[in-house]
């Protein structure tokens, strides 16, 4: 891995340009109609993570960095808040009992078999193996920026966090393409067993509605947003700052407590007017901020791990 020092692009700044524009070629090249196929089933993500990883190992990008440290702390916890201020919690919650609880049913699977297939596989893992597992449990409960907040909250390495996207695409986009294959047998499936499907096509309509009804950012817009967002993450990562660290070695750390604040605090504000900017692309934004913080962390990584 290059080091900081001999690296082609060394400035904090000049490599989050580098970083950003890397991001937008690829989201440009993924919506060319002769190659839009190819990323439906191979996606941006996986790109993100790993052209970066090769532009360390080429000696373009450093592996150590000052803006990795900053995006860490503070552009994760940036793309969490403009993600749950735009969440609609009451729509979520018209869902009913039964949908609720098949999600809680699906997280606690989750959160049970990643221990148990840890402990039935220890002796073939790395001992650090339990981080890359919370990571890739983390995408699979609540998607990428889960996965990027619990890595971070966990201390899973860049090196690690490799393998963890590879298996989340393959194993996420494998199984969504046997739902995919099987849609023609939804209606079926349904009136078999009676499923109500009022409040799923109710929240598809708000969905649609929200998409259909986006008008083009304003300036007032975005400099909201901005300002509110970064304003939310520095102010969780200081309350963060005298919270102690729990477990040995830590499960729940600074950054974690950092994550659990912002996403309360975005949470509480989406029952506010604020909720609004997600009609101006508020969750855009904060996807945004993820795949730049992506971007980081396979640039830290080396092709050697992957590997390994």
């Amino acid at each position: 891995m290059e080091s900081a020092n001999t690296a082609l692009i060394t400035d904090p700044m000049a490599l989050f340009g580098f970083l950003a524009a890397l991001v937008a070629l690829i989201f440009w090249v993924s919506e060319l109609p002769r190659v839009k196929k190819f990323f439906e089933f191979v996606p941006p993500v996986i790109f993100v993570y790993f052209l970066p990883m090769l532009t360390t190992t080429a000696g373009i990008t450093p592996g150590e960095s000052v803006l990795y440290s900053w995006n860490s702390s503070y552009l994760l916890l940036f793309a969490i808040f403009m993600l749950m201020v735009s969440v609609d919690l009451r729509s979520v919650m018209r869902l009913g009992p039964i949908a609720l609880f098949m999600v809680a049913a699906g997280t606690l699977g989750i959160v049970v078999g990643g221990p148990v297939s840890l402990l039935i596989f220890r002796d073939m893992l790395p001992a650090d193996a339990w981080q890359g597992f919370a990571a890739l449990s983390g995408s699979w409960i609540g998607g990428t920026a889960n996965m990027m907040a619990v890595a971070e909250g966990v201390g899973t390495s860049a090196d690690a966090l490799g393998p963890v996207i590879v298996v989340d695409t393959v194993v996420g986009y494998g199984w969504m393409g046997v739902l995919i294959a099987m849609v023609g047998l939804q209606a079926r499936w349904d009136r078999r067993i009676r499923a109500r499907t009022d409040a799923v096509e109710e929240t598809n309509k708000r969905l649609e509605a929200i998409s259909r009804d986006r008008a083009p950012i304003t300036l007032r817009d975005a400099v909201m947003m901005i300002g509110v967002g970064m304003a939310g993450a520095v102010a969780a990562r200081f309350a963060s700052n005298g919270l102690p660290a729990l477990g040995d070695p830590a499960i729940i750390s600074g950054t974690t407590w950092a994550v659990l604040i912002v996403v309360t605090g975005g949470l509480i504000l989406s029952f506010t007017p604020l909720r609004k900017q997600e009609k101006k692309g508020a969750s855009h934004l904060g996807y945004t901020a993820q795949y730049l913080l992506l971007s980081g962390n396979g640039a830290q990584a080396h092709h050697s791990a992957l590997l390994d």
